[in-house]
Protein backbone atom coordinates (compact mmCIF):
# COMPACT_ATOMS: atom_id res chain seq x y z
CA UNK A 1 0.00 0.00 0.00
CA UNK A 2 2.81 2.53 0.60
CA UNK A 3 3.68 2.15 -3.08
CA UNK A 4 0.17 3.22 -4.11
CA UNK A 5 0.22 6.16 -1.68
CA UNK A 6 3.56 7.26 -3.12
CA UNK A 7 2.26 6.81 -6.66
CA UNK A 8 -0.81 8.94 -5.97
CA UNK A 9 1.37 11.81 -4.70
CA UNK A 10 3.19 11.85 -8.05
CA UNK A 11 0.07 11.91 -10.24
CA UNK A 12 -0.67 15.16 -12.10
CA UNK A 13 -4.14 15.59 -10.60
CA UNK A 14 -5.68 18.39 -8.51
CA UNK A 15 -4.69 18.36 -4.84
CA UNK A 16 -8.27 17.80 -3.62
CA UNK A 17 -8.56 14.67 -5.76
CA UNK A 18 -5.12 13.49 -4.63
CA UNK A 19 -6.09 13.90 -0.98
CA UNK A 20 -9.35 12.02 -1.54
CA UNK A 21 -7.49 9.12 -3.18
CA UNK A 22 -4.95 9.03 -0.36
CA UNK A 23 -7.73 8.99 2.22
CA UNK A 24 -9.43 6.07 0.46
CA UNK A 25 -6.17 4.12 0.24
CA UNK A 26 -5.41 4.74 3.93
CA UNK A 27 -8.88 3.60 4.98
CA UNK A 28 -8.71 0.47 2.82
CA UNK A 29 -5.25 -0.51 4.07
CA UNK A 30 -6.11 -0.10 7.74
CA UNK A 31 -9.54 -1.72 7.38
CA UNK A 32 -7.92 -4.77 5.83
CA UNK A 33 -5.25 -5.04 8.55
CA UNK A 34 -7.76 -4.45 11.34
CA UNK A 35 -10.13 -7.13 10.01
CA UNK A 36 -7.25 -9.64 9.86
CA UNK A 37 -6.26 -8.82 13.45
CA UNK A 38 -9.89 -9.22 14.57
CA UNK A 39 -10.11 -12.64 12.92
CA UNK A 40 -6.97 -13.64 14.81
CA UNK A 41 -8.58 -12.20 17.97
CA UNK A 42 -5.48 -10.13 18.72
CA UNK A 43 -6.96 -7.26 20.76
CA UNK A 44 -3.63 -5.50 21.26
CA UNK A 45 -2.95 -5.47 17.54
CA UNK A 46 -6.47 -4.21 16.79
CA UNK A 47 -6.11 -1.36 19.30
CA UNK A 48 -2.68 -0.47 17.96
CA UNK A 49 -3.90 -0.42 14.36
CA UNK A 50 -6.94 1.66 15.28
CA UNK A 51 -4.73 4.21 17.08
CA UNK A 52 -2.33 4.33 14.13
CA UNK A 53 -5.24 4.74 11.73
CA UNK A 54 -6.63 7.59 13.81
CA UNK A 55 -3.22 9.29 13.85
CA UNK A 56 -2.82 8.94 10.07
CA UNK A 57 -6.32 10.27 9.50
CA UNK A 58 -5.63 13.25 11.78
CA UNK A 59 -2.51 14.08 9.76
CA UNK A 60 -4.47 13.70 6.55
CA UNK A 61 -7.25 15.93 7.85
CA UNK A 62 -4.69 18.63 8.65
CA UNK A 63 -3.46 18.50 5.05
CA UNK A 64 -7.03 18.62 3.82
CA UNK A 65 -7.86 21.58 6.07
CA UNK A 66 -4.73 23.40 4.92
CA UNK A 67 -5.69 22.90 1.29
CA UNK A 68 -9.21 24.17 1.95
CA UNK A 69 -7.91 27.20 3.89
CA UNK A 70 -5.59 28.16 1.03
CA UNK A 71 -8.46 27.78 -1.43
CA UNK A 72 -10.77 29.96 0.70
CA UNK A 73 -8.11 32.65 1.18
CA UNK A 74 -7.48 32.73 -2.56
CA UNK A 75 -11.20 33.16 -3.18
CA UNK A 76 -11.41 35.88 -0.50
CA UNK A 77 -8.57 37.79 -2.18
CA UNK A 78 -10.34 37.50 -5.53
CA UNK A 79 -13.51 38.88 -3.98
CA UNK A 80 -11.47 41.48 -2.06
CA UNK A 81 -12.84 40.38 1.29
CA UNK A 82 -10.90 41.68 4.28
CA UNK A 83 -9.42 38.79 6.25
CA UNK A 84 -7.70 38.82 9.64
CA UNK A 85 -4.30 38.63 7.89
CA UNK A 86 -4.85 42.13 6.45
CA UNK A 87 -6.03 43.83 9.63
CA UNK A 88 -3.52 45.70 11.79
CA UNK A 89 -4.36 47.28 15.14
CA UNK A 90 -3.06 50.82 15.71
CA UNK A 91 -3.89 51.63 19.32
CA UNK A 92 -7.65 51.72 19.47
CA UNK A 93 -7.84 52.31 15.70
CA UNK A 94 -8.32 49.33 13.39
CA UNK A 95 -7.04 49.69 9.84
CA UNK A 96 -6.66 47.43 6.87
CA UNK A 97 -3.08 47.15 5.63
CA UNK A 98 -3.73 46.57 1.93
CA UNK A 99 -6.93 48.57 1.56
CA UNK A 100 -7.29 51.97 -0.01
CA UNK A 101 -9.26 54.20 2.38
Amino acid sequence: MPFLLHLVTKLPIPKEMRLACQRTLLDRAYDKDISVARKLKDKDKVESLERNHGFEIDLHDEDDDSCLTKKLLTKARQLRIITFNNIVLYGSDIRCENCSD
